[in-house]
């Protein structure tokens, strides 16, 4: 699932995910790792946590335990999504949220306090790399 900040990302995965389904997020791997609350972090906490993700990625191709799999990721480049086809299969959804929206959530989360314009920042350059979602509220990509 992959869309700008203030999106709906992880709210999207909580409504589809079923009981036997794993979530790999890398929000929640930091939030983990630093005890701190989400959406907030600490210099050192990136790569480890990126190396969680990545592990959980590889442990994907064995994993029988797990009915489905949902994956949160911003990928605002497009090229990206390419790369994640082929390493991962499946269905790709975009949230596809107007900038507009994404903009009064993230300033509306107090989760977000303090990082608001960060947030909003990277949600605007997100838009800039996907103009041609700008029609669509949810589009789904297939993957082979």
């Amino acid at each position: 699932v992959r869309g700008p900040p203030g999106s709906g990302k992880s709210s999207y995965v909580r409504e589809h995910a079923g009981p036997n389904d794993v979530v790999i997020c890398l929000d929640t791997i930091i939030m983990t790792l630093t005890k701190l609350p989400e959406h907030h972090s600490t210099p050192w906490a990136l790569p480890k946590a990126l190396e969680i993700r990545n592990a959980k990625l590889r442990k994907l191709a064995s994993d029988t335990q797990h009915d489905r799999a949902w994956f949160i990721i911003s990928a605002p480049n497009p090229r990206d999504i390419a790369v994640w086809k082929a390493r991962l299969g499946g269905e790709i959804v975009v949230l596809a949220t107007p900038l507009s929206e994404c903009v009064r959530r993230i300033k509306a989360d107090p989760a977000r306090a303090g990082l608001t314009d960060r947030m909003i920042e990277v949600a605007t350059s997100w838009w800039a790399r996907n103009p041609h979602l700008r029609a669509q509220q949810y589009h789904t990509e297939m993957c082979g």
